[in-house]
């Protein structure tokens, strides 16, 4: 008795994996919007990450904004806490520092959003939170020693 729950790939999950599919399920080029998790969300990791990367002070306080209203996995939900107006609201800052300030930690990698909806361009996207590769973050690699 086969009790799997998956299910065969539907051509919008392959989309959604790999970019533009041809016939047969192969990619023709990686998605460019696939989130990068390398490691699992951690909160006090983001948010420690976060203020030790070289941000104007603004860009931090939103960053901490999102974190305290993000779920368990790190996810803000669509039409959430992200939208402009409540951020301006909360923070104090105006709308389009708001806005520059996730654009620069999306492009830093500390967060994740889907690209726009050109059919429902307005709406509030999701966002996951996300730890940018350790050479990003401005950390050395780890050899493995143990300090003597």
């Amino acid at each position: 008795m086969n009790t799997r729950t998956d299910h065969a790939p539907t051509p919008r999950d392959i989309a959604a994996r790999c970019g533009t599919p041809v016939p047969g399920g192969t990619c023709t080029a990686p998605a460019e919007t696939a989130p990068m998790r390398p490691t699992p969300y951690d909160r006090h990791e983001w948010e420690d990450a976060v203020l030790h990367f070289a941000f104007p002070s603004s860009v931090r306080y939103v960053a901490l904004m999102l974190a305290h209203y993000a779920g368990p996995a790190g996810h803000l939900p669509a039409g959430g806490m992200q939208h402009t107006g409540r951020m301006s609201e909360r923070t104090g800052l105006g709308p389009e520092r708001v806005r520059n300030s996730m654009r620069l930690l999306e492009r830093a990698g500390f967060l994740w959003r889907p690209a726009r909806d050109p059919l429902n361009g307005s709406r509030v996207r999701p966002i996951t939170l996300t730890m940018p590769p350790a050479r990003a973050r401005g950390e050395l690699p780890n050899t493995g020693e143990v300090p003597a």
